[in-house]
């Protein structure tokens, strides 16, 4: 964790010769690459080619052993967490979320402390991402009605809802791995188009085998 900040992703992140190891076994070797701002790339791989390891470098998460990682020229590494968090966000294959309500781990915090809603966004985002059977917002009233439990949800609800948290909070740059891999061809189809919504604001890196 570094001592840095950056309020804004406005250029690229590059990868200078970057290697990374796991007890000895290269997953990363002497990768140069850039993600220019406001661009749309996706990795492709198979299991196991080191695709969830370029994300995890990325995202700060894990350090290399040789080269260097940038963002907009300032080192990746010199960055503190809380900086770099505010504009990246990551939508994980495997959905995390906290013990609470759906809102709760949309907003990552208690209901009681949830201030602020954007309710026209996030009924766009409800709709978009068909998750009117899990929640939904009363728009002339503000207010958020839950129709399930966050334990009741089906995987791939709770990819959605993932996603749909990592959009609403607006990041500057979007990583996902394998953002569909819960979905059937209906609801992928519309995860896919809610992300080409994205496009105009966002940098998204799309992880998948798929290609």
């Amino acid at each position: 964790n570094g001592n840095s900040s950056i309020e804004a992703f406005k250029n690229k992140i590059q990868f200078i010769d970057v290697t990374y190891k796991v007890d000895g076994l290269v997953i990363i070797d002497k990768v140069n690459c850039e993600f220019d701002a406001l661009k749309t790339y996706t990795i492709v791989g198979e299991s196991g080619s080191g695709k969830s390891t370029l994300a995890y470098l990325a995202l700060n998460l894990i350090k290399p052993l040789s080269g260097n990682i940038s963002i907009d020229d300032q080192d990746l590494g010199s960055l503190t967490y809380q900086s770099y968090g505010k504009i990246v966000g990551y939508v994980p294959q495997d959905s995390i979320f906290i013990n609470g309500s759906i809102v709760e781990n949309i907003f990552m915090q208690d209901e009681s402390k949830i201030i602020d809603i954007d309710f026209n966004f996030l009924d766009e985002l409800i709709k978009n991402l068909n998750l009117n059977e899990v929640l939904s917002v009363n728009i002339s009233t503000n207010e958020v009605s839950e129709h399930k439990s966050i334990n009741s949800l089906s995987g791939g609800q709770k990819q959605r809802i993932s996603i749909l948290r990592e959009i609403y909070a607006k990041k500057n740059i979007l990583i996902m791995d394998e953002p569909t891999s819960a979905q059937d061809s209906k609801n992928e189809k519309m995860v896919i188009s809610t992300l080409e919504k994205l496009k105009s604001n966002t940098t998204l890196i799309i992880i998948t085998h798929k290609k």
